[in-house]
């Protein structure tokens, strides 16, 4: 073996080809928002279900809670939401395959059980990780994992401020990550639009931290089911667009990711 083709094997292993996993990079999101209560897990479904009819291939990843009391519109087996699923033990794992679109549960601990079932995932080429509505350590922790955010939030002065200060938080904590906007619940697009260049503007002026526009939602992740569909297929496609920059091509380098982060 010559040395060109030395290297070329030395590229492979590293980035995962070799097995055959992945051939396109491996993109992790993190969806943040500044407070509790807003539709995250409605939104990701959503977005997950737009993207996959677009040929991208996606895995949710979803804290154990965000499942129990669903208002998603997606057609998912209703077995995933009953009151079994609460008892399940806290040392298992469940990983669910809907249509094309993985779901993996997880309890912020990289467990010998989740190691197995993570490992096993493949086919998957973006992540689509709920990091809860509120500033702590497990909040902050799926941020680092993640290669960029998307930080949803109303349009309301009080949910601007606290979309705020979770990327003021981010910024003192060192995590730089490009951050893209989604305003929900909005009466109309010139009041998304005004709310999300409120919240540019403090940034910019007050952090040295630009955001990017990523799209708004009328009326809310629950509002009329048409008019939604339209509005999340804007967002899949701005997602679409963006320029990747991920050297992760394997299951395997997203879990080391994950080790730096929990070990």
């Amino acid at each position: 073996m010559d040395q060109a083709e030395l290297l070329r094997e030395m590229v492979r292993k590293e980035t995962g080809l070799l097995k055959g996993e992945n051939r396109n990079a491996i993109e992790i999101y993190a969806l943040v928002s500044g407070r509790k209560g807003i539709v995250k897990t409605d939104f990701l479904m959503d977005l997950a279900a737009a993207l996959k009819k677009k040929g991208r291939k996606p895995l949710l990843m979803l804290p154990r809670p965000s499942v129990a009391k669903p208002s998603c519109r997606q057609e998912l087996p209703p077995w995933l939401f009953n009151g079994s699923l609460r008892s399940v033990s806290d040392t298992d794992v469940i990983d669910i395959d809907y249509e094309g679109i993985k779901i993996l549960l997880f309890d912020y601990c990289l467990s010998e059980a989740f190691a197995d079932k993570f490992l096993k995932l493949n086919d998957v080429d973006i992540i689509l990780a709920d990091a809860g509505g509120e500033i702590n350590l497990n909040t902050l922790s799926l941020i680092s994992f993640s290669q960029k955010v998307i930080l949803i939030t109303p349009p309301g002065p009080s949910d601007l401020a606290d979309a705020y200060r979770l990327v003021k938080v981010m910024e003192q904590c060192n995590l730089s990550k490009d951050v893209r906007v989604v305003i929900d619940r909005c009466p109309d697009f010139p009041s998304g639009m005004d709310a999300y260049d409120r919240l540019h503007s403090t940034s910019g002026a007050f952090l040295n931290k630009p955001l990017k526009n990523l799209g708004c939602i009328i009326n809310g992740a629950l509002a009329d089911k048409q008019a939604d569909e339209k509005e999340i297929n804007e967002i899949a496609e701005a997602v679409m667009k963006e320029q990747s920059s991920s050297r992760i091509y394997s299951m395997e380098q997203v879990y080391e990711r994950l080790k730096k982060v929990y070990l």
